[in-house]
């Protein structure tokens, strides 16, 4: 057909922008809320696992292509930390991320395994047009990606003598970061 022009979309991934804007301050407000979830700065995968929701924990057990036959939070917290706990594959997931993703990990590593939220977004780009519901909208986002692979937490904790939000990898990360290294 001439004179028309086709405009591809990709169907099932609707954008951010698309969304009207009473939408989009809904989601804000439960991307806000997840931020402000209490977290320790030194903690085990699992711990720190049971910051999200089910479905959101779905969402990293469908990006490791691990089958889930159950669907209690627990049972799925404990398949995937079983699956991130092995070296082998930290190392695999390690080495498929992208430059941008793997030199904000390495830059986690070096401060000890947390920073400041406004220090990475400052860094890496915000996470403000990703959806705190990622089986709706995968996350776009540096820091998004990251945290639907479980690799990378965020939440609100004490951090240099007062309560922010921070980035944080679990211990299990850091301590196969120094057997790498």
């Amino acid at each position: 057909m001439e004179g028309t022009e086709v405009v591809e979309k990709k169907i099932g991934q609707p954008q951010w922008d698309s969304l009207p804007k009473p939408s989009r301050l809904i989601l804000s407000r439960k991307r806000v809320r997840d931020r402000k979830k209490p977290i320790q700065l030194t903690a085990p995968l699992a711990l720190l696992l049971e910051t999200l929701s089910l479905r959101n924990l779905k969402v990293i057990a469908r990006n490791h292509e691990l089958i889930l036959g159950v669907h209690r939070k627990s049972d799925v917290i404990l398949k995937i930390a079983e699956y991130l706990h092995q070296a082998e594959i930290i190392d695999i997931l390690f080495a498929q991320l992208k430059a941008e993703e793997r030199a904000l990990v390495e830059e986690l590593k070096g401060a000890g395994g947390c920073l400041p939220y406004p220090a990475i977004i400052r860094k890496y780009g915000s996470e403000d047009k990703d959806s705190p519901y990622w089986f709706l909208m995968p996350p776009t986002s540096i820091l998004g990606r990251l945290r639907a692979l479980g690799l990378v937490f965020i939440g609100e904790a004490f951090y240099n003598n007062w309560l922010q939000v921070v980035v944080c990898l679990p211990d299990e990360y850091m301590i196969q970061g120094s057997e790498g290294d």
